[in-house]
């Protein structure tokens, strides 16, 4: 983890600028709440004023059957960044560069990746034993740290150390079984509803 001296960010101050003076130190706390501030306000404004889904003409993050009992294709774009399908949840962007299975995400019966992201790890669905049932899937998503075993660039060459830590947001689809809505968001994490699964037993 990052080695942070404090965390001073707290939007009920209503702060909207960190502003340095002459004679003090610079602190990572400092710096830190400045990027906090301006993330919240973003983050905030287009969560309310601008809401969940994907832009006019993208088709990212749909859910399709592929065939399979208990499997299903979430739709990305051609492959490249201009061409990823997007979504906004939860005032962040999201992208998917191409499509992928709800089996073939990286989190899917992994909990060693889960546990090294800190996160529920992927479940298989299971089909209802008997009659029928609504499941809910949805998107999650969360910033998480990269360190410089994943990406050898964060150290600087010509320092030998990494010096700014980076954050990376990633995504999972999930479903919950049995539900018409995903828990809650909280603690960093943002879940919204793509779509609907009814299932009937056998």
């Amino acid at each position: 983890m990052g080695n942070f001296s404090r965390d001073t960010f707290n939007p009920a101050r209503a702060y909207s600028s960190v502003r340095l003076q002459q004679g003090v130190p610079i602190v990572d706390a400092d710096w830190n709440e400045q990027d906090d501030l301006r993330r919240h306000e973003l983050e905030s404004f287009i969560a309310r004023y601008a809401g969940d889904g994907v832009p006019i003409g993208n088709d990212g993050f749909r859910v399709k059957g592929d065939g399979s009992e208990n499997d299903f294709i979430i739709t990305g774009g051609d492959g490249t960044l201009s061409g990823a399908g997007r979504m906004l949840i939860g005032g962040r962007e999201i992208l998917s560069p191409g499509d992928i299975k709800f089996i073939s995400q990286p989190l899917y019966n992994n909990a060693t990746l889960a546990q090294a992201w800190q996160v529920a790890p992927l479940t298989p669905i299971a089909p209802p034993a008997t009659g029928e049932r609504v499941d809910c899937i949805y998107v999650e998503c969360w910033d998480r740290e990269v360190r410089y075993d994943e990406d050898s660039n964060l150290i600087h060459p010509e320092l030998g150390i990494e010096t700014c830590a980076r954050f990376k947001r990633e995504w999972v689809v999930r479903v919950a079984e049995g539900a018409n809505q995903p828990p809650a968001s909280g603690a960093g994490v943002v879940r919204v509803k793509i779509a609907e699964l009814r299932r009937r037993a056998g």
